[in-house]
């Protein structure tokens, strides 16, 4: 039997090509980790997000009303797409619409006044099924018009030359151009988040955290 007696480092305490090494090993370890519980936390995130602006995300949710899918890899057709029911009021009330707000809370107001029971909804084009972004989605209704429901008397209201799905297409368009924005940030903050994962600062928190140790050459120490 023979005695082998080795020198640990810590992290600062290597040299300069040994902590380059330590790093792509972090970075590697980074890649491990991410896969699993980053993938989850940066979903948790989205899905906060847009509950926030009454968009449809699937967390935490029994009835499987809404679902957000994304994939950041810095490929073509990369990106982050949500689908399921709006929340109007919500939505509405974050003040993306700027002069269409007035529009869409009178369309709405009446919709209630008219026994028009109305949802709007974020579905998936031919193009989901293979891709998550933002022109994978678009927003169509359902509506159901009540016994007292009347579409003349809902055009009469909200005036001009109208028929109740002309305004439905109007509302859908308005929140479509919001949908991809809320696509188009969610990317970027994804991106942004997990380029924070592989800064070397935040592996070398890591390797403090969880007080790693690392050989002469740089590869992490195990007893």
């Amino acid at each position: 039997m023979r005695e082998v007696l080795t020198k640990v480092y810590k992290f600062q305490e290597l040299s300069k090509s040994a902590k380059y090494k330590a790093l792509d090993i972090g970075r590697s370890m980074v890649d491990d980790n991410f896969s699993d519980f980053g993938n989850r936390d940066l979903t948790d995130e989205f899905c906060r997000m847009l509950r926030e602006k009454g968009l449809p995300e699937g967390c935490n949710r029994r009835d499987g009303s809404g679902v957000v899918e994304w994939s950041l890899s810095n490929c073509q057709g990369d990106g982050v797409a949500f689908y399921g029911p709006i929340d109007h009021k919500k939505f509405i009330a974050t003040g993306f619409a700027g002069t269409d707000t007035e529009y869409l809370n009178k369309f709405f107001n009446l919709c209630e006044t008219h026994d028009i029971q109305i949802t709007f909804n974020i579905n998936r084009n031919r193009f989901g099924d293979h891709y998550s972004h933002a022109r994978t989605m678009y927003v169509d209704a359902e509506y159901f018009f009540g016994d007292d429901a009347s579409e003349e008397a809902f055009c009469r209201d909200i005036g001009g030359d109208c028929t109740f799905s002309s305004h439905v297409g109007r509302v859908a368009e308005i929140f479509i151009e919001e949908v991809r924005d809320v696509s188009h940030e969610l990317e970027k903050f994804g991106y942004d988040r997990i380029e924070a994962e592989y800064d070397d600062d935040t592996i070398i928190d890591m390797f403090e955290v969880n007080e790693i140790e690392f050989t002469e050459d740089g590869k992490v120490f195990s007893e």
